[in-house]
């Protein structure tokens, strides 16, 4: 199921779940949230894996709705996306053929009807023969953050970002230790002000299986030669 815990000024809150609209007796992941804190792309397990975006009206989130059949395919999966600040393109990761490998990242513009066109394999760059998941662009809308098993990493899984200049992705960053360990590290997200970044680790230290993990930038790690 999916929680909400709200930050105070010293500690989060007791988790409370997100409400009957949001979860249901199978599976649901929280991939995304909009910049405005007002939309969130949620997995399902529907077909072969879906994404669905809830909207927060009147104190509580909406009934999902499914993304379109550009984003979503009939038999395959898509397991995350979010969507840049200006909410005009739409990040997400799939296993859908053509890829460069298992689980590409792909991006969809959105078009003057209000829905999502027809998506864009980022290129060989960014998508490498094995998984390139959860991608996550900041709120700049040139550096994009996501985890992966196919490029250089310390681990199973670590996270990398990379940066989109003259229409081009630079070479994907390991972000390195200690935010990647000798385990799986993913589900990156990155505050607007890129002091604080928020992520999923399994690690000897944790407390669970997967446990969530908040990590403080200075400025200067940030910016990408």
């Amino acid at each position: 199921d999916v929680y909400v815990s709200h930050r105070g000024d010293t500690a989060w809150s007791a988790p409370v779940k997100a409400g009957v609209n949001i979860n249901v007796p199978e599976n649901e992941v929280i991939t995304s949230i909009s910049a405005d804190g007002k939309t969130l792309f949620i997995y399902y397990e529907d077909g072969g894996g879906d994404i669905y975006t809830s909207v927060f009206e009147n104190g509580e989130w909406q009934k999902p709705t499914a993304l379109n059949r550009f984003i979503n395919h009939p038999t395959y999966r898509e397991s995350a996306a979010c969507v840049s600040a200006d909410g005009k393109r739409l990040y997400f990761s799939s296993n859908r053929p053509g890829g460069k490998g298992g689980f590409d990242i792909y991006v969809s513009e959105m078009g003057p009807n209000g829905q999502w066109g027809r998506p864009t394999n980022l290129g060989s760059t960014i998508n490498s023969r094995l998984d390139e998941l959860s991608p996550f662009i900041a709120a700049d809308g040139t550096t994009l953050y996501f985890f992966s098993n196919g490029h250089p990493t310390l681990g199973d899984h670590d996270i990398f970002r990379s940066r989109l200049v003259d229409g081009k992705w630079t070479l994907p960053e390991n972000l390195g230790y200690p935010v990647n360990s000798s385990g799986n590290d993913g589900f990156f997200w990155l505050s607007p002000d890129r002091t604080t970044g928020y992520f999923s680790s399994q690690r000897q230290s944790g407390r669970s299986d997967a446990d969530i993990y908040s990590v403080k930038f200075r400025e200067e790690a940030l910016l990408i030669e």
